[in-house]
C-alpha cells in the first residue's frame, strides 16, 4: 500500500500541475455553397484565399501561407482589385505590451513560452520582428490571384522597414489610401497612397500625425476626410483633429476641426482621439452633406456633426477659424448621453444607409483581459480579480446598432432594452450581440458597407480568447483530444524548462504554493520540482496520463466547480457560526481553565481548516465572475466572428455566426464591395493567418455581365496594340504573393492601458 505521505505527494504534482494549465492557460462551408436570402435570392460563398486550408492549419493571404499576417485590418477595392493591410501578430503584439506593462522583469524568451502553452500553441510569436511585418497585399478579382505589393522587409531602415499595422482603407479619385501605423519617434501614424498607375511603386506618405484611424469620402466623391489625436495644445489634456482634402496630395490637407471645437473633452480628459468619420447627405448644407466624428474620450463616446460654415454662420461667430461649424450630437453636452447611455460603449462608428445615420457600438474585453492577464503576470490578485469583474461585465453589454431616422428620432435598432436611455426608442427586434441570450461574446459591430441594397455589418467573436483564462473549468482543456492534450502537456514542460528558475522560483506565487506543499512530503524547491516533472514528460507518460484524463467526466466536473462555491461560502459560514459560538462562551467564563484551554485550540483549528472555504467565500463575487465566464464559454456552440444584414435596418439576418465555420476566424473585419459584382469580406484571424472571403448574390453577378456585354458591343472588338503590351508585361511581373489601492498608480495603469487601445485600434 502507498504510503500516505507520497498519496499526498501526488496529489500535490497533480494540484500543481492543473493550476500552471490554469494559468497557463452554424454549418461547415463547402468550397462554394449556395444559400438564401430572406426574401429568396440565392448568393454563393466562398474562401478565396488559400481555399484549401481549413480551421486550425496555417493560413494567410500568402499562398505559401503567412501566419504572422493575421488581421485583414485595412481593405479597399479600386478597379477590380482588394486592397489588403494586415496586423501582423496583433494578439502576440498586445501580449509583448502586456508584458512590458507588467514591470515584472520577465524575460521576451519566457513570455513566449508562457504564450504558447497557455494557448496550447494557437497564437505564435513566428518570426523574429514579425510584430513589425505589416504587408499590404492586392488580390485580382478576375484571376483570383493574390500578389503582395508592399512587404517591410525590402527596406532596411526608415519608416517603411518596421510597420505594425495598417488599421484603416479607402479609395479616393481613383488611388488607395491606407493609414500606417509606425513607430518613427513623434509621428505614430502616416497616410500612404497607393498609385493606381504603379501600385509595385514604394506608397507614397501623404500625412503624418500623432494618430490616424477615421477615414470616410464625401458624398459627392470630392473630398476625403480624416482624423486622430494630434499635438496638446498649451492649456489641454489632449489634442484631436480633422482633416479634408480635395486631391489626397501631401501637403494638401487642411484642419476643418481641433481640439478648440471639441474643448470640453480636450480641455478636460486625459486622452481623446477622432475614431470615425462619415458624410451624411444633408441638403440644408454647402456641399450637400455634414461630417460625423466619433470621439473616442476619457469621459465616453463623444460624437460631433460640422459643416461649411455659411455667410450667415461666419457674420454670427459659429465658425471656427476654418470655416466649419461644429456641434456636439451624442456626449456630455449633446442631444442624447454620452456613449448613448451605456458606459461599457468604447466606440460609437457612424455609417449611412438609405440616407440615415446608423451607429455601430463596440465593447471593449481587451483592457479587462490585459489587466487579468497583467495580474497573472505580476502575480497581484487585484489585478486578477479586477480583470475577471471588468471582463463579466462586458459579457451582459454585447454590441449594439442604433439609427438616427430621416425624422429625427433616435432608435436602437438590434440591443438590449436595458441598456436603451430614456432619450432613445427600443426598437430592436434581436438583442444585443445579435442575439437573444443573456450573455455572449459578441463585442464589437466592427464596420458597416452597403451591397445591393443591403447594409452588412460585422462582429468580433472574444471566446477564444475568454475561453484561454478559463481553460481549466470551461471544458476546454478536460475536453482535449490527445493530439491536443499531447501538445498541451509539451508546451507547459518547455515553459516549465524555461522558466521555472525565472518565475516560478521560491518567491513566486505558484512557487511559495509548491513549497507549502511540500511540508507533507520530501520536496525542497519547487523550481527543481517542476524541473523534473517536465523532464518526466516522456511519450509513456503522456499515455499513461491520457488514460486517466479521458475517463474524467467533462460536464460533471464542470458542474461541481460552481457547486463546489456554494459549498464552501456554506461550510464557511457553519465554521464561523461554530468558532463564534465556542467564543462567546469563553468570554462569559463558561469553561473550566482545562476546558478553556481546549475550546482555545478547537478555535485555531477551526480557523485553519477554515481558510481556504474563508478565502472562496470572501472572494466569492469574484469567483462566481469568474464561473460566470466560464460557463458562457462551456455554452457556446457557435465561436467564430459574425456577419449581419438587414434591408430596412431593424430586420437582421445571418449571414455567418461562426467565422465562416472557422472558430479561429474571431473577427469578420474588413469589408469590400467588389467591381465583378461581388461582396469581399477579410477575417481577423491572429491565430493561423487571415483568410478572404468572397459573398456573390446571384442577381448582381446577372447585373454586372449584361453591363459587360453592353460595353463590349459599344467598342471595337481588336484590341489597341498598347493595351496588349500593358496587358503582357502585367502577365510578366514576379508577384509575391479603479481598483488599487494608490489613485495615482491606478491613473497611471488606466492610461497605459488606453494607450495600448489607442495605439491597437481597439
Amino acid at each position: 500500500m502507498m504510503k500516505r505521505h507520497q498519496i499526498i505527494k501526488a496529489v500535490a504534482v497533480l494540484v500543481v500541475f492543473a493550476i500552471l494549465s490554469t494559468l497557463l492557460t452554424v454549418p461547415s462551408f463547402a468550397a462554394e455553397s449556395v444559400y438564401t436570402h430572406m426574401n429568396g435570392e440565392k448568393y454563393t460563398l466562398e474562401k478565396v484565399s488559400n481555399p484549401d486550408k481549413g480551421e486550425g492549419e496555417i493560413d494567410g493571404l500568402s499562398p505559401e501561407g503567412d501566419r504572422a499576417s493575421s488581421y485583414c485590418w485595412a481593405m479597399a477595392e479600386n478597379n477590380g482589385y482588394v486592397y489588403i493591410g494586415t496586423w501582423p501578430n496583433g494578439l502576440y503584439q498586445i501580449v509583448l505590451s502586456i508584458s512590458q506593462l507588467s514591470q515584472s522583469g520577465v524575460s521576451q524568451e519566457v513570455v513566449d513560452k508562457l504564450m504558447l502553452a497557455y494557448t496550447n500553441g494557437e497564437i505564435d510569436p513566428c518570426e523574429e520582428d514579425s510584430t513589425q511585418s505589416a504587408k499590404i497585399y492586392r488580390y485580382n478579382e478576375a484571376t483570383g490571384e493574390m500578389e503582395l505589393l508592399f512587404d517591410p522587409a525590402d527596406y532596411e531602415s526608415g519608416d517603411y522597414s518596421a510597420i505594425y499595422g495598417f488599421r484603416a482603407a479607402i479609395t479616393f479619385k481613383g488611388d488607395v489610401y491606407m493609414d500606417a501605423m509606425l513607430n518613427s519617434g513623434a509621428t505614430d501614424c502616416q497616410l500612404w497612397r497607393v498609385n493606381e498607375e504603379d501600385p509595385y511603386a514604394t506608397p507614397e506618405m501623404c500625412l503624418e500625425n500623432g494618430s490616424l484611424r477615421a477615414l470616410c469620402v464625401s458624398v459627392d466623391e470630392e473630398r476625403m476626410y480624416t482624423g486622430g489625436s494630434c499635438e496638446i495644445p498649451e492649456g489641454y489634456k489632449s489634442g484631436a483633429v480633422v482633416f479634408a482634402t480635395e486631391t489626397g496630395d501631401p501637403g494638401d490637407f487642411d484642419i476643418i476641426a481641433d481640439s478648440k471645437d471639441f474643448e470640453y473633452y480636450t480641455r478636460n480628459g486625459a486622452s481623446i482621439t477622432v475614431n470615425d468619420v462619415a458624410a451624411l447627405p444633408n441638403s440644408a448644407y454647402e456641399n450637400g452633406e455634414e461630417v460625423i466624428a466619433s470621439l473616442v474620450t476619457s469621459f465616453g463616446v463623444a460624437v460631433f456633426c460640422g459643416h461649411v460654415a455659411s455667410e450667415e454662420e461666419i457674420a454670427a461667430g459659429k465658425a471656427n477659424s476654418y470655416g466649419w461649424v461644429w456641434s456636439e450630437f451624442i456626449g456630455v453636452q449633446g442631444e442624447y448621453p454620452i456613449s448613448l447611455g451605456n458606459s461599457l460603449n468604447v466606440t460609437l462608428t457612424p455609417a449611412v444607409f438609405n440616407g440615415e445615420l446608423y451607429f455601430l457600438s463596440m465593447t471593449n474585453p481587451m483592457t479587462p483581459l490585459m489587466i487579468a492577464f497583467m495580474g497573472v503576470l505580476a502575480q497581484n490578485t487585484t489585478y486578477l480579480y479586477t480583470g475577471i469583474d471588468q471582463l463579466a461585465a462586458t459579457l451582459d453589454s454585447e454590441c449594439a446598432v442604433y439609427r438616427y431616422t430621416s425624422e429625427g428620432k433616435m432608435q436602437m435598432v438590434m440591443g438590449d432594452e436595458k441598456f436603451c436611455p430614456d432619450s432613445v426608442e427600443y426598437a430592436a427586434k434581436l438583442g444585443a450581440g445579435f442575439n437573444d441570450d443573456e450573455y455572449s461574446t459578441s463585442m464589437y459591430a466592427w464596420r458597416s458597407v452597403t451591397y445591393n441594397d443591403r447594409m452588412y455589418v460585422n462582429t468580433i467573436d472574444v471566446w477564444n480568447m475568454y475561453s484561454y483564462f478559463t481553460k481549466l473549468t470551461n471544458g476546454q482543456l478536460l475536453g482535449m483530444n490527445k493530439e491536443d492534450f499531447e501538445s498541451q502537456l509539451n508546451y507547459i514542460s518547455d515553459f516549465i524548462g524555461t522558466a521555472a528558475a525565472e518565475i516560478l522560483g521560491e518567491q513566486s506565487t505558484a512557487g511559495k504554493f509548491v513549497s507549502w506543499l511540500s511540508k507533507y512530503g520530501d520536496f525542497v524547491d519547487s523550481s527543481a520540482i517542476l524541473s523534473k516533472l517536465a523532464e518526466n514528460m516522456t511519450q509513456p507518460a503522456i499515455d499513461a496520463l491520457y488514460s486517466v484524463y479521458s475517463m474524467i467526466d467533462q460536464k460533471a466536473t464542470t458542474e461541481s466547480l460552481s457547486a463546489l462555491i456554494d459549498y464552501s461560502v456554506k461550510y464557511s459560514d457553519s465554521l464561523n457560526d461554530i468558532k463564534e459560538a465556542i467564543e462567546k462562551r469563553i468570554n462569559e467564563g463558561y469553561y473550566n481553565p482545562e476546558n478553556c484551554a481546549a475550546a482555545k485550540a478547537a478555535v485555531e483549528f477551526i480557523n485553519l481548516i477554515n481558510k481556504p472555504f474563508q478565502y472562496i467565500a470572501e472572494n466569492k463575487t469574484h469567483i462566481e465572475n469568474y464561473m460566470l465566464i466560464s460557463d458562457v464559454c462551456a455554452n457556446h456552440t457557435t465561436p467564430g466572428g459574425e456577419v449581419w444584414c438587414t434591408e430596412n435596418g431593424i430586420d437582421w439576418e445571418p449571414i455567418t455566426v461562426d467565422g465562416f465555420g472557422d472558430k479561429y476566424n474571431h473577427g469578420i473585419r474588413t469589408m469590400a464591395v467588389g467591381d465583378d459584382g461581388s461582396f469581399y469580406l477579410g477575417c481577423a484571424n491572429p491565430y493561423y493567418g487571415a483568410q478572404l472571403w468572397k459573398l456573390t448574390d446571384e442577381n448582381m453577378v446577372e447585373s454586372v455581365t449584361e453591363d459587360e456585354t453592353a460595353a463590349v458591343s459599344d467598342e471595337t472588338l481588336v484590341p489597341d496594340s498598347d493595351d496588349t503590351d500593358d496587358a503582357e508585361e502585367e502577365a510578366g511581373r514576379t508577384t509575391d504573393v479603479e481598483t488599487n489601492e494608490k489613485d495615482g498608480f491606478l491613473g497611471w495603469l488606466s492610461n497605459a492601458f488606453k494607450t495600448i487601445a489607442a495605439k491597437f485600434g481597439f
